[in-house]
């Protein structure tokens, strides 16, 4: 497992949905889905946001398009940064395009790479569905 699935699946696993209440093993589908959105969200939080800043930051101090208006904006999901966009859409849509050319190797890469651990790897973490006593006691 690379280290974004195992920093994400512990979370995950604390969740009632992870198990299925009936077996007690994980659920898989639900897993997956949930370590998918995850994986997303960190990945923008920790790499895409923080880029897109610096990048806009440099392309408006170089003064690249200089007829082009600016505006601040916020961004991110779980954070939340102040960054300079432009107020054209088909400019932006146009950097946009080139930072994706950037960003897409990354995104590609065995750190990010999507994973469905199976269901020997979850158990073998040892984390138990949280209704998992309340089951035994009945």
């Amino acid at each position: 497992m690379n280290n974004i699935t195992k920093e994400l699946l512990p979370l995950i696993l604390q969740d009632k949905d992870a198990w299925d209440r009936k077996t007690n093993l994980p659920n898989l589908r639900w897993i997956y889905k949930q370590l998918q959105m995850g994986k997303e969200l960190v990945f923008y939080d920790r790499v895409y946001w923080l880029r897109f800043k610096r990048m806009m930051s440099l392309i408006k101090a170089w003064n690249i398009f200089p007829c082009e208006d600016w505006e601040q904006i916020i961004i991110g999901h779980n954070i939340e940064l102040l960054s300079w966009s432009l107020t054209d859409t088909d400019t932006q849509e146009l950097v946009l395009s080139r930072f994706e050319i950037y960003i897409e190797p990354i995104w590609n890469s065995d750190d990010w790479a999507y994973e469905e651990p199976t269901t020997e790897e979850i158990i073998s973490l040892e984390i138990h569905a949280p209704f998992d006593q309340q089951m035994r006691l009945l």
